[in-house]
């Protein structure tokens, strides 16, 4: 069974309510990280292109799957609650 539809089974519940609320607290992290940091170095040279992979490896991916969580999480409240 899905750890999503374990945690929200009660969407009123603590732990649910918990869960959303860190992953789009660490989303926020990631774009701030993603924007403050490694942007910069992409958008300068070729050289700091490449220090910026090698700092921050599939950012774009780990942004992706948190915001999938959250979407998930958020699918299934209301599926819950119809």
């Amino acid at each position: 069974m899905n750890i999503f539809v374990l945690v929200c089974l009660n969407p009123s519940s603590d732990l649910c309510t918990e869960l959303i609320y860190t992953e789009r607290t660490h989303i926020r992290e990631l774009r701030v990280m993603q924007l403050l940091f490694y942007q910069p170095l992409v958008n300068d040279t070729a050289m700091y292109r490449d220090f910026a992979n090698l700092m921050f490896p599939s950012l774009d991916k780990v942004i992706r799957v948190h915001g999938w969580c959250l979407i998930l999480v958020l699918f299934f409240i209301f599926k819950s609650e119809a």
